[in-house]
């Protein structure tokens, strides 16, 4: 939600885009109303502005189609005064001119800003570029590019989660603000990069910088089940071996995974034990996502003892997280306590 008496930042940055275009018409003369504000142009203004730029997008300067394409970005997030037909969508105007190897930083970072405002409006046109220059020029001009990923969505994956998966990883190429920046990127497109992106996460979970594996985690979460072959082990290992916001998201990402990840389910079984300065919120996180890998490995006689343990843990949520994974798999005998399994149970095979 947006606090009161603030606009979002795409908002903000789609009228600067429109105040900054060029208000001279074709012939020369001041354009628009007295002070040249594009936001201050009434509807049949606008669509004469939207009709103008249409043909800036052809003109043979590529300062003028770079500068039409970031103008007409506000009107293409809006959807409002379009023709049914463009010869050329802006967003192509600013990717081709975006990828020359002499384009200045400043027009690379505007042609990003304009093409995060049009959003998916822009992923047919320009998610090829930006995959190219996701790894290309300085911290600045990267950090526009990845965030225009972000606000261009999912469908850009084919193109730019390879880019990303090198970004996340690649100390040399950048900072730890950058690799959290290309961590969210891939969270956002979700399990489209899974195929690529995975391994690259996986090594992330154990990156130095607290945010870059926290948010390693969280972009491996909204991949489910695609990122588990190779994004288990990691998970484990920081579940295991991390701080507790750390263990949090390892447990919410192997949870999103479920039966895929039932390889975690004896470290989870181990974690249920309330020892002396144990997380709370990491027992339930566990119990709920034994609840998840199946009943096979909830009735294992190791995981119902931990669970059945777990009924008289002193918080709450514990003991509820604990029943309902228990009762879920059909273990009507550990509801009743661990005191209940104490003699074999009938038919099951000691886990290993």
């Amino acid at each position: 939600q947006v606090p009161a008496g603030s606009r979002p930042l795409v908002a903000h940055t789609a009228e600067r885009l429109r105040d900054r275009a060029m208000t001279v018409g074709p012939d020369g003369n001041p354009y628009g109303p007295e002070g040249g504000a594009i936001h201050l142009m009434n509807e049949e203004q606008e669509r004469d502005h939207v009709d103008m730029l249409k043909y800036r997008l052809l003109d043979r300067d590529p300062t003028r189609r770079f500068k039409a394409g970031v103008a007409m970005a506000a009107y293409i997030a809006d959807q409002m005064y379009l023709p049914d037909e463009m010869e050329l969508h802006p967003a192509a105007v600013l990717a081709e001119i975006m990828v020359k190897p002499k384009t200045h930083k400043t027009a690379v970072i505007d042609g990003a800003r304009a093409l995060a405002v049009m959003g998916e409006y822009a992923v047919e046109y320009a998610s090829d570029a930006l995959g190219q220059l996701v790894n290309r020029g300085d911290p600045d001009a990267r950090f526009e590019i990845i965030r225009a990923i972000q606000r261009v969505g999912p469908r850009s994956a084919e193109k730019t989660a390879h880019a990303l998966a090198i970004a996340v990883i690649d100390d040399d190429l950048g900072t730890p603000f950058l690799r959290y920046q290309a961590a969210l990127a891939l969270e956002v497109l979700g399990r489209a990069a899974a195929p690529v992106a995975v391994e690259s996460l996986a090594k992330a979970v154990a990156d130095p910088d607290t945010d870059v594996h926290n948010q390693a985690c969280r972009a491996l979460r909204a991949m489910g089940d695609a990122a588990a072959p190779h994004a288990v082990p990691a998970l484990v290992k920081a579940f295991k071996e991390g701080g507790f916001e750390l263990r949090r998201l390892a447990a919410d990402a192997l949870k999103a995974m479920g039966e895929a990840a039932a390889d975690a389910n004896v470290e989870f079984g181990r974690s249920l034990r309330p020892l002396p300065g144990q997380d709370p919120v990491v027992r339930r996180k566990a119990a709920e996502s034994l609840g998840t890998m199946g009943k096979d490995v909830v009735q294992k006689p190791d995981r119902q003892r931990d669970l059945a343990r777990a009924l008289g843990d002193p918080d709450e949520e514990v003991r509820r997280a604990a029943r309902e994974t228990l009762r879920g798999a059909g273990c009507k005998r550990a509801l009743n306590g661990s005191m209940a399994l104490f003699d074999p149970i009938p038919g099951a095979t000691r886990s290993p």
